[in-house]
C-alpha cells in the first residue's frame, strides 16, 4: 500500500477529485468536466507548487476534514475559515501540514472549495484527466465522490520551503452575490419571442437547490418563447444558457451534455462561469450583455493581469 496518503475523516457534503478536465473527447459526447472554479483550482496548484494540471479535492457547499499518512505542504483556496489541529491557518495560503495533524475547512467562502497537496493526488489518468465524472462513473478516485475513510494515495512531493513558511495570495478574491454575469446574446434567438432578451436581461434570478455540476438552474420569471415545435439537437457549449419550454434557464457548465435540444438565448463569458461555479443554491444572478470581443478581452486580461504569490510565515 502507498505510504503517502490522505485519509478522509469526513467528505463534507460533496468531495470529488478534480483536475483542468478532459479535453479532445467531446465529439464522442464525454463532456470536458474539471474544477467548476478555473480559477481557484489553478490557484491552490500554484500556492501547492504544483504543476497547473495536477489533481486536487475539490469540496461542494461543506468542507472536508483529512489527515496526512506524511508531512506535506498543502494549499487551500475558496475557503475562509482552516483549521489544522483546532488553530487557525491562512486561507488562500500553502503551508506545512504535518503527518497525523488534522486538517479541517470549517467555511466556504461561496459553493466551492479546493485542497492540493504538493505532487497531487495519484489515481489514474482516464482519458487524458484525473477528473472525476459522477454522470457517468469513471476518473478520479474509483468514478465517484469520496466517503468517509477512503486513503487518496499522493504522488511524491518535494518542497524546500521552512517549517513555518507560508506562500500566500496577495489579494485573495472573495465570493459576494448578486452574481452579475456577463453574456453574448445568441445563437438562437430566433426560437424565442420579441420580448425574450429584454425580459431575460431585466430579470433577477435565483441559483436553484437542484443545480449541479451539469449546469445552474434558475428560477425566476419565465422567459417567452416560441413554439417549440421540432427542434434537432446541436452541440452545447460551456456557458450556453438553455431555456426550457416553461421558460426556466439553465446555464450549462463543465459537466454538462454536449448536446442538447433546448434552444440557447445566450451564452456566459468564460470569466462569468469560473464565477457562476461558485454560485449557492438562493443567490442571486442577474445578466448583462457585452459584446463578444469585450469577452475576450476579460478572459485574457484575467490571465494576463494575474498577481504573484508572496511568501509569508505562520
Amino acid at each position: 500500500m502507498n505510504e503517502r496518503y490522505l485519509h478522509i475523516d469526513h467528505p463534507g457534503l460533496l468531495a470529488t477529485v478534480q483536475d483542468r478536465g478532459r479535453f479532445g473527447w467531446e465529439h464522442v459526447g464525454i463532456a470536458r468536466g474539471g474544477a467548476a472554479d478555473l480559477p481557484s483550482y489553478l490557484w491552490a496548484n500554484r500556492l501547492a507548487l504544483n504543476d497547473d494540471d495536477a489533481s486536487v479535492l475539490e469540496m461542494t457547499l461543506v468542507g472536508v476534514r483529512v489527515t496526512p499518512s506524511t508531512n506535506c505542504w498543502v494549499a487551500t483556496t475558496g475557503a475562509v475559515e482552516i483549521r489544522v489541529d483546532g488553530a487557525e491557518r491562512p486561507s488562500w495560503a500553502g503551508f506545512w501540514l504535518h503527518a497525523g495533524s488534522v486538517l479541517e475547512v470549517k467555511k466556504l467562502d461561496g459553493a466551492r472549495a479546493y485542497l492540493a497537496l504538493n505532487g497531487g493526488i495519484q489515481v489514474e489518468p482516464v482519458l487524458g484527466s484525473r477528473s472525476t465524472n459522477l454522470e457517468s462513473g469513471f476518473g478520479g478516485f474509483e468514478g465517484r465522490a469520496l466517503r468517509r475513510e477512503d486513503r487518496l494515495p499522493l504522488m511524491p512531493a518535494v518542497v524546500h520551503f521552512g517549517p513555518r513558511s507560508v506562500l500566500r495570495h496577495p489579494h485573495p478574491p472573495r465570493y459576494a452575490p448578486p452574481v452579475v454575469a456577463c453574456v453574448v446574446l445568441g445563437p438562437r434567438q430566433e426560437a424565442f419571442g420579441p420580448e425574450a432578451p429584454t425580459v431575460f436581461l431585466n430579470s433577477r434570478f435565483r441559483i436553484s437547490p437542484r443545480s449541479n455540476h451539469v449546469g445552474l438552474r434558475l428560477d425566476g420569471t419565465p422567459i417567452p418563447t416560441a413554439p417549440r415545435g421540432t427542434r434537432i439537437s446541436e452541440p452545447m457549449p460551456i456557458g450556453g444558457v438553455q431555456v426550457t419550454p416553461a421558460g426556466q434557464p439553465i446555464i450549462l457548465l463543465g459537466g454538462r451534455g454536449t448536446i442538447g435540444g433546448y434552444p440557447l438565448l445566450a451564452t456566459v463569458t468564460t470569466r462569468s462561469v469560473w464565477a457562476l461555479g461558485q454560485g449557492r443554491p438562493g443567490d442571486e444572478v442577474h445578466f448583462q450583455q457585452v459584446a463578444p470581443a469585450e469577452a475576450r478581452a476579460a478572459t485574457i486580461a484575467l490571465w494576463r493581469d494575474a498577481p504573484h504569490p508572496v511568501t509569508d510565515s505562520l
